[in-house]
């Protein structure tokens, strides 16, 4: 599922799927998304809005049955859930000169995606994120394998 961009997250993030075999961008369409009446006809949406970020989902709770498993919006913002939890605090990609007497913080965000289109037998997910800031790059690898404890490496 992918988030619109607004409100808090106004930075669009690219996003791509890629299999063994090919990569491709996926395109903004206004289709994606439900406006109900605040847009409507009126073509308010710009055709190039881009995304805020991506929702992972995968059968966690009920087999079957595909719950949210991970969110990636917002900066370098991550978040994932085990089988029956709620989400808690939210982890970062990185953060600079926090709590750094006079120097001002910097959080460099994730600029682009790539989602790995999963196999049927598959059971992991794995997302490629490019992260840039003033003073930072940096290129990370997510590796999520859903479960009763969901674990996440990067």
């Amino acid at each position: 599922m992918f988030f619109h961009p607004g409100y808090l997250f106004r930075e669009p993030v690219k996003l791509n799927e890629f299999t063994s075999t090919h990569m491709q961008g996926v395109r903004f369409t206004p289709g994606f998304f439900d406006y109900g009446p605040l847009v409507g006809e009126r073509g308010d949406t710009p055709p190039e809005a881009g995304f805020a970020g991506v929702r992972l989902h995968a059968p966690l709770n009920t087999p079957g049955k595909f719950d949210e498993l991970a969110v990636f919006q917002g900066a370098s913002y991550w978040r994932a859930l085990g089988k029956g939890q709620r989400y808690g605090i939210s982890s970062r990609g990185v953060a600079i000169d926090t709590g750094a007497e006079g120097m001002a913080e910097e959080f460099p965000s994730f600029r682009e995606f790539w989602l790995r289109k999963p196999e049927q037998e598959d059971r992991m997910v794995q997302v490629l994120a490019l992260l840039d800031g003033p003073s930072v790059t940096g290129a990370y690898a997510f590796v999520i394998q859903p479960g009763e404890d969901t674990v996440m490496t990067v």
